[in-house]
């Protein structure tokens, strides 16, 4: 953040610059810029164990999901995202876009008298579900330019999921939407008890463990260690235990509890993808 104001010298060297409220940061081997100073440390972590950018990307991604899930994702959410390789000069997008599920139908909404699709807050939200697209994306980010594995790349957000950390003010701000209290009540089991207090979210500097979220997380790592062959067969085996295996039916199962449409078959069928992106020019 720049603040007005006239320029000032920096210590012993003759470079000026506006104030701020940060120091300026300099590196040569790599940067990192997250929401969060824990995700930051996250991806940093990847990068000082020898990993590369995608390394700490799906690290911090990862990281994310659990330190951040008012502000950016969760594990069942979807995102898009923009890769340079400096290797090849490749500049690629990665859509993982959730895509609606094959009952989502405009004959079906209008056989339930919707003119259009609910996405809540509401009790009928669940009709709005699409798949998780996000674990895909970031899997796929892994396997074709990363150098790390499942478990290397998940220790992080596990740990913050297990052991903990501290709440944040703008996640308390978040959380004391009433939205967000009344989407957490009408789709148990939800945060309510791990996030909330007596109807409140917990004060800021309050340890938040959330251990029901890293199970998962833990599932993909043990499916990457019973798998036999090289880090590619890991990377798969975790993935279809997501969209195949046991944790893809208890996104069904938790869908179909709320009135969701999501089935097996599309978790199945899906798959993240890279894509070119749009260029133009513009002026020359």
């Amino acid at each position: 953040m720049i603040m007005q104001g006239s320029p000032i010298s920096l210590g012993n060297t003759n470079a000026n610059i506006p104030i701020a409220t940060r120091p300026v940061i300099r590196g040569t081997q790599g940067m990192v810029s997250a929401g969060h100073y824990l995700t930051t440390m996250s991806a940093v972590r990847m990068l000082l164990s020898g990993g590369n950018a995608f390394d700490a990307a799906v690290a911090a991604g990862f990281t994310a999901a659990v330190l951040e899930p008012i502000a950016h994702y969760s594990l069942a959410a979807e995102g898009v995202f923009m890769l340079y390789h400096a290797g090849n000069r490749q500049l690629r997008a990665l859509s993982g876009q959730g895509v609606a599920a094959r009952k989502a139908t405009v004959g079906a909404f209008k056989q339930k008298g919707y003119d259009k699709i609910p996405t809540g807050p509401g009790p009928d939200a669940g009709l709005s579900f699409t798949v998780p697209g996000v674990v895909d994306a970031f899997l796929l980010l892994l396997q074709d330019y990363g150098t790390k594995t499942v478990a290397e790349t998940l220790a992080p957000a596990i740990e913050y999921a297990q052991r903990g950390f501290p709440m944040y003010p703008m996640m308390r701000d978040r959380l004391q939407n009433p939205g967000s209290l009344q989407q957490f009540t009408q789709f148990p089991p939800g945060p309510t008890e791990v996030l909330y207090q007596n109807g409140l979210p917990l004060p800021v500097g309050r340890i938040v463990v959330q251990k029901q979220l890293g199970e998962p997380m833990l599932k993909l790592v043990h499916a990457e260690s019973e798998a036999r062959g090289n880090r590619q067969a890991g990377i798969r085996a975790a993935r279809d235990i997501f969209y195949r295996g046991e944790l893809a039916n208890t996104i069904v199962n938790c869908s179909e509890r709320v009135g969701g449409l999501l089935g097996l078959d599309d978790l199945d069928s899906y798959h993240a993808q890279f894509e070119e992106p749009v260029e133009i020019t513009f002026m020359g």
